[in-house]
């Protein structure tokens, strides 16, 4: 069964090659309908630019009809005005349309999804404007003339060969770009349009990656520019009229955001599309003695795009995947390439041993201190930089923060030991999440100091503290629903990985051996908190105590120094409990800290070496599990004052 279906899979892409191939001569050399095929070609690759930025990275970019002039106009000027061949103006070009799209994002990431919408089609009409208004270097309204096509060994190709090498470049630029999805980069910009912020406490910095994804789709954008440039021949500003967004985010919508195959398969509808629109709009036109058909476009589009919505929410290829054959579809695919096997580390008198591990029969987890401490022991996080901690790991000192006129932290002191479980209670209110929060990076405060592994840290991203080892999960589940276990998995270890940009875009072997390492790595983490059964199901199908215990799983892969658990115990059963109490035990023998926060008091009582209580914002008692119990002020905190006899005698 799977060699038939990479049977059909090859099959399937040799037809498209081939309908490629031949469509020169099945259209009888036509021009118009060569044209129109190549003009689809550029279209695929300039809609998957758009969709890496919007789709992968939720980057609602209004620009990409002005970047696409860019390039556009920047290989027609280093071909006509400099005399330079287009061998060397395309990758020119290309490299051109990337840095505007790089100096963009550096003005515009400030600002978030409508705000940075809004920013974009700004600097689209910016570009418009200028491209109108600087008539010595663009030609005005009229444009560039004269951009003659490309030679190939001192022959200026045809219109037929021109098509060849359109496509050969787009479906060359399509690859690379599957590449990146497919690979650290991808996972980092899923990430972040999963969540920014679990995409920082994993390690992913929101801000760089957010510019190579803008700056990577502006360049492929630019590319496709500038080879429609050599197409058409001439370039004028209509190219970058922001009302050409609208077929761009036609083709987009229709095959579905987010997924690789979505635009290709928008643009081939947009085109067939287009066509009947405008054969119908001549019709019209006829009809009611009217000279253009642009109005009947729009309003077509428009309704299209509508209706897109309100039937196909996720588009046709997104729909489908979300769909119950799609689903089926998509774990069919997914078991002819299964995942490695779960590995079990055993410790023998002639070293350390990995065998192939008897998968679970059950969802839930039981494991023993030493499979877990091995499987640390095993994390590739590099531990170059990390100097052994003598004293203690934090060291928090006189922490304040305030909303407005209520001072939620007030001078708080807290120090943390290697291998140290502690824990945080405290009433509601009482400051326990703004203080994790802070140390994590998540807030600013506004007075205090924290030490982190001996480092003073003035105010750090929640990424920067990640990449040295502290790591938390949060109070309500932080995980990507919409893709696998396993794929939730794998992006806990992007601090292990070391592929560069260009490894990952042309897939070179050294990534491919680092993927299929960090799958193993993933898998074994799945296996050790009962969930590798479930690795290729979506993530958010799994249950609330299953998703936990996966939040748990991949913060321990980012490489922790110090665990920040907020609240893990919620919704798990008893039989998860005892796992998760067995797994902090293990914590504590690879001296990894912990910062227990947690309701469930029996949990934290038997696991805490030491206990802090929070009220108001203060510190009002610490200790071990006992003295902390048997505090005054700890029982008044959570059960109230004692009443007194004559209080209780005035009541009715």
């Amino acid at each position: 069964m799977m060699s038939r279906v990479r049977v059909l899979k090859w099959v399937a892409l040799g037809l498209g090659l081939l309908l490629i191939g031949l469509w020169p001569g099945l259209v009888e050399n036509n021009k118009f309908w060569v044209t129109l095929g190549a003009q689809a070609a550029i279209l695929m690759l300039l809609s998957s630019s758009l969709n890496l930025a919007l789709g992968f990275t939720d980057l609602v970019s209004m620009a990409h009809t002005g970047i696409y002039a860019v390039g556009a106009y920047a290989c027609g000027l280093i071909v006509t005005r400099l005399g330079l061949d287009f061998w060397l103006a395309l990758p020119l070009a290309t490299l051109v349309a990337g840095a505007v799209g790089g100096l963009m994002t550096l003005a515009t990431l400030r600002a978030a999804h409508l705000y940075f919408a809004m920013v974009t089609l700004s600097f689209n009409l910016i570009l418009l404007q200028l491209a109108f208004a600087w008539e010595g270097l663009t030609g005005g309204e009229g444009g560039l003339i004269g951009i003659k096509r490309p030679a190939l060994g001192g022959q200026r190709l045809d219109l037929n060969q021109y098509y060849y090498l359109i496509w050969v470049l787009v479906l060359v630029s399509l690859w690379l770009i599957f590449n990146l999805v497919r690979s650290k980069f991808g996972r980092a910009f899923i990430s972040i349009r999963g969540d920014e912020a679990t995409a920082a406490s994993l390690g992913v910095n929101p801000f760089k990656y957010k510019l190579i994804s803008f700056a990577t789709s502006s360049a492929f954008a630019g590319m496709a520019g500038a080879l429609y440039a050599h197409l058409n021949g001439f370039v004028n500003p209509a190219l970058g009229d922001s009302s050409g967004s609208l077929s761009l985010f036609v083709a987009l919508f229709i095959g579905g955001v987010g997924t690789l195959s979505g635009p290709l398969l928008g643009v081939i509808f947009a085109t067939g599309i287009e066509r009947l629109l405008m054969v119908g709009g001549d019709a019209l036109n006829k009809a009611t003695n009217t000279a253009s058909n642009t109005s009947y476009q729009a309003l077509a589009y428009g309704l299209l795009l509508i209706l897109t919505m309100a039937v196909l929410p996720s588009g046709i290829v997104g729909t489908w995947t979300k769909s119950k054959a799609g689903r089926k579809w998509s774990n069919f695919l997914a078991q002819l390439h299964p995942l490695p096997k779960p590995q079990e580390l055993r410790v023998a008198s002639s070293g350390l041993h990995i065998e192939n591990q008897k998968p679970s029969t059950h969802n839930s987890f039981t494991t023993e201190n030493t499979e877990v401490s091995q499987l640390l022991t095993r994390n590739p996080v590099p531990t170059d930089n990390r100097q052994p901690i003598t004293d203690n790991l934090l060291n928090v000192s006189g922490m304040t923060k305030s909303f407005g006129g209520l001072r939620a932290l007030r001078g708080v002191d807290m120090q943390i030991e290697p291998g140290e479980v502690r824990g945080l209670i405290g009433p509601n209110g009482s400051g326990k999440s703004t203080f994790v929060n802070v140390i994590s990076g998540h807030l600013p405060y506004d007075s205090g100091q924290i030490e982190f592994g001996g480092e003073k840290l003035n105010r750090p991203a929640t990424y920067q503290l990640a990449k040295r080892g502290q790591v938390r999960i949060f109070q309500a589940a932080h995980l990507f629903p919409n893709l696998s276990v396993v794929e939730n998995m794998l992006a806990g270890f992007h601090n292990h990985s070391r592929q560069n940009f260009i490894e990952a875009a042309l897939h070179l072997p050294h990534q491919r051996e680092e993927e299929a390492r960090l799958r193993q790595e993933a898998v074994n983490y799945l296996a050790l908190v009962g969930l590798s059964e479930r690795a290729l199901t979506l993530a958010g199908s799994l249950s609330h105590g299953q998703q936990r215990l996966l939040e748990v799983a991949r913060a321990l892969a980012v490489g922790p120094r110090l665990l920040i658990l907020d609240e893990p115990a919620t919704g798990l059963t008893a039989e998860e409990l005892r796992g998760l109490s067995s797994l902090i035990a293990s914590l504590k023998q690879q001296h990894i800290s912990v910062l227990l926060i947690e309701h469930n008091i029996d949990f934290l009582m038997r696991l805490c070496d030491r206990v802090s209580v929070f009220e108001y914002g203060e510190k009002i008692a610490e200790g071990t599990p006992a003295e902390v119990q048997s505090n005054p002020r700890v029982v008044v905190a959570y059960l109230g004052e004692p009443e007194t006899i004559e209080e209780s005698k005035v009541r009715p």
